[in-house]
């Protein structure tokens, strides 16, 4: 899953002065990366590691652009400093692209192993205060707190945010009575938005925030959904495989489906979660969602696979229907 170069702060416009700031460096990195330009990319880097000696994060984004070309001596040098630097985004590190030239490296096995220390001490951190964060909650208007609510978990894209996904369910949230909660993701990204990162990591942010819902709020145990759009719907395939009994329905949208038939075991016991899957006829994750359709259906998992016509990468058509109709199918009781 190839997603953008990883820059931790908000990127201002380039600045006309001598003088940059890191967060300029930042923007102008992220445009060079993007067009290819690497060694522009490369002397921007270093200049940005220069001036922020400590960020794991440029020390990546530095490694990637001598990878871009071919530099394997520079680029395992920078990966080590940004693991040196507690860079911990494990899976960035193994994805395809960004480093992918030096995996075969025998130095880089060192590097592997340090930054995977410092991914498992990242989640032992991330578990002490994710129920203590607090996801953007929107209630329904007539909202009975003596009486258990549904509750949806809606996750946001690769770059989006906790506020996007929320205006796009608070409707149908409401209609159904339910609780909209929507967590944000661990890692700040390239404009103002966010990035959930991995599958374990989400799930430690998704659970937490329903832990401190639940305390809020009286939740119904067997209504609650999970939701997500293009990342954030690939994490809904994966949460719901990792918490087989904590949702009753899951309402993947434009999200890739990456799971074997071998990794859906947990979910072929008595009443599985109900699956509403939405994707855009032009989108890529097309025929990922035709598989995962398959792949529940020889399970006997009960789901309804959407494909809508002349759409890319973007909500459904008529989504006031559309999100109505999901949230209608994956409460209904199996």
């Amino acid at each position: 899953m190839a997603w953008q170069v990883l820059v931790t702060s908000v990127c201002a416009q380039p600045s006309t002065h001598g003088h940059k700031s890191p967060v300029e460096l930042r923007h102008d990195f992220a445009q060079y990366y993007r067009n290819g330009q690497a060694d522009r990319a490369i002397e921007t880097g270093l200049l940005l590691m220069d001036r922020a000696p400590k960020s794991k994060e440029d020390a990546f984004n530095l490694a990637a652009a001598y990878c871009e070309v071919e530099d394997h001596d520079n680029a395992l040098q920078w990966l080590d400093t940004a693991a040196g630097n507690g860079f911990s985004r494990y899976s960035l590190l193994l994805a395809k692209g960004y480093v992918t030239c030096v995996h075969d490296d025998p130095p880089f096995e060192a590097i592997r192993a340090k930054v995977y220390e410092n991914y498992e001490r990242a989640l032992v951190k991330l578990r002490e205060v994710a129920s203590r964060r607090k996801p953007l909650t929107i209630k329904p208007p007539d909202l009975n707190r003596e009486k258990a609510a549904p509750l949806i978990i809606a996750l946001h894209g690769y770059g989006g945010t906790a506020g996007d996904i929320s205006q796009s369910w608070h409707q149908a949230a409401a209609d159904v009575g339910a609780i909209l909660i929507a967590p944000q993701g661990n890692h700040r990204v390239i404009g103002a938005g966010f990035d959930w990162d991995d599958a374990r990591e989400a799930d430690i942010i998704v659970r937490g925030a329903i832990e401190r819902i639940r305390k809020q709020f009286k939740i119904d145990a067997r209504r609650i959904v999970l939701t997500g759009f293009s990342q954030g719907g690939y994490l809904a395939f994966q949460l719901a495989v990792m918490n087989p009994h904590l949702f009753c329905g899951v309402i993947p949208m434009a999200g890739s489906y990456t799971l074997s038939p071998e990794n859906l075991s947990p979910l072929s016991g008595k009443s599985p979660p109900r699956f509403f899957i939405m994707v855009g006829e032009n989108d890529s994750p097309l025929e990922s969602n035709r598989r995962a359709a398959a792949d529940l259906q020889a399970i006997n998992v009960p789901l309804e696979l959407r494909i809508y016509p002349k759409t890319g990468h973007t909500l459904p058509p008529n989504w006031k229907k559309e999100s109505r109709d999901a949230l209608r199918f994956v409460l209904r009781a199996n």
